[in-house]
C-alpha cells in the first residue's frame, strides 16, 4: 500500500471504540489490520465466509494497561468491476450506564468500579491527541 493507493481506501486506518470488534468474514476480502512493525494484513483471505475475525478495541487496551493494543485496521474498496463489500461487524460493548468491575486483581488497570462514561470520555481524549 502506497499513497497512491489512497484512494483504494474505503474506511481509513483506525481503531474501534469497543471492547472486542467480531467480523464475519466478507465474501470480498478488504479488511486489513495493521501489524507491529507497520505492514498491512488481509486476515480474511485464505478464511472461509462462515469464519470471523476478531480484535481487541480502545476500551480493552485500556482496561489491561496496555498489555494489548487496540487493532489498527482500514477497509480497502473491491478492485473495478468485482461485486461489492458486505460487512456487518458487530463491536462488543455495554450500555453507556454500565459499571466495569475488576475481576482479576493485578490484571486490569482500574482498581476501582470504572463508568463506561468515564471510560468512554477517555477514549475520546486520546483521539484527539492523536
Amino acid at each position: 500500500w502506497t499513497e497512491d493507493d489512497q484512494d483504494e481506501v474505503a474506511f481509513g486506518d483506525h481503531t474501534d471504540t469497543s471492547f472486542l470488534t467480531v467480523a464475519p468474514v466478507s465474501a470480498v476480502a478488504g479488511l486489513e489490520i495493521q501489524l507491529p512493525d507497520g505492514t498491512w494484513c488481509c486476515p480474511e483471505e485464505g478464511l472461509e465466509e462462515n469464519d470471523i475475525v476478531v480484535f481487541v478495541g480502545d476500551f480493552l487496551q485500556v482496561v489491561l494497561d496496555k498489555k494489548i493494543s487496540a487493532a489498527v485496521h482500514r477497509v480497502r474498496r473491491p478492485p473495478a468491476g468485482r461485486r461489492p463489500r458486505m460487512s456487518s461487524p458487530l463491536l462488543m460493548r455495554c450500555s453507556p450506564e454500565g459499571v466495569l468491575h475488576p475481576g482479576v486483581p493485578g490484571l486490569l488497570q482500574v482498581q476501582r468500579p470504572l463508568s463506561m462514561q468515564d471510560l468512554q470520555q477517555f477514549c475520546d481524549m486520546k483521539r484527539r491527541k492523536l
